[in-house]
């Protein structure tokens, strides 16, 4: 079969064009193909990489067809080809994404007008908290974060809008992540088995000015990569403790919580 392995595909129930990498832990849900001329019914499936396969047949032409297998010139010898593994999607969604609908398969005319409507649309696919944090610190600079969408709690924002410094925060007067991804530079200091992580900005909590200080135990996985006096990004998203001379953050889920670098956006650990 060709080397393109097909790795988007129209959901009927989330309404829109999603990565394989979903779909293949999502079995249930009625996926077809995008071309608007063949909307044959696919499914996920993997050998090496996730992929989707026509349980009947695409239309002649489309572009997501079974191409036929090139025979070698010599006999017995098969042709070498370079696999092609796709890279990873960039999340669109910070945590699982809503459904439209539920219930009865589409009709063809149903399925059609989606596909014109997804034609130019970007890609849906679900992001863990890490994994949107390393997509923005991947990317190369502020034309890139504002040509990606990323939704959080359903609200439509790109990447550019949904990580908001903690510099800018401060100066709202409102130390909120629940839609947002806060981030700024921390320092590391080293106190009785314990390191502490804190902002280089200060927020106002009644009479005082206090940074943001976290506490990381030497249970916490963080703490073997951290050491004192070292000089980090700190990431923040979701419920954030009132200030005082320290604070624990402990997410309840992969969408939320604490995150670390490097100054310049690289990872933590080796």
């Amino acid at each position: 079969m060709s080397n393109e392995l097909m790795t988007a595909a129209i959901c009927w129930e989330i309404g829109a064009k999603i990565s394989v990498e979903f779909a293949y832990h999502a079995k249930d849900l009625f996926y077809f193909c995008p071309e608007a001329s063949c909307l044959a019914e696919v499914v996920p499936a993997k050998i090496n990489n996730a992929f989707f396969r026509a349980l009947g047949s695409h239309a002649p032409g489309c572009a997501n067809e079974k191409k036929k297998t090139t025979e070698s010139p010599v006999p017995t010898t098969p042709i070498s080809r370079k696999s092609t593994v796709p890279p990873l999607p960039i999340p669109s969604h910070l945590g699982p994404i809503a459904m439209a609908r539920k219930g009865t398969r589409p009709s063809e005319a149903q399925m059609h007008d989606l596909a014109l409507r997804s034609r130019l649309a970007p890609l849906h696919h679900p992001g863990t908290f890490q994994e949107v944090v390393n997509a923005w610190c991947s990317m190369d600079g502020v034309s890139a974060r504002q040509s990606h969408p990323l939704h959080i709690a359903s609200q439509p924002q790109t990447y550019f809008d949904a990580f908001s410094p903690l510099s800018h925060v401060s100066k709202e007067g409102a130390l909120n992540s629940d839609r947002k991804i806060l981030y700024g530079h921390a320092s590391v200091s080293d106190y009785n088995h314990s390191f502490y992580v804190t902002t280089k900005t200060r927020f106002k909590v009644g009479e005082k000015v206090l940074p943001i200080k976290i506490r990381v135990r030497s249970s916490d996985v963080l703490y073997p990569y951290l050491k004192d006096g070292q000089e980090v990004m700190l990431f923040l998203h979701g419920l954030i403790p009132a200030l005082d001379k320290y604070i624990e953050i402990q997410p309840t889920d992969a969408y939320s919580g604490m995150l670390i670098t490097l100054r310049d956006f690289s990872s933590l650990a080796p």
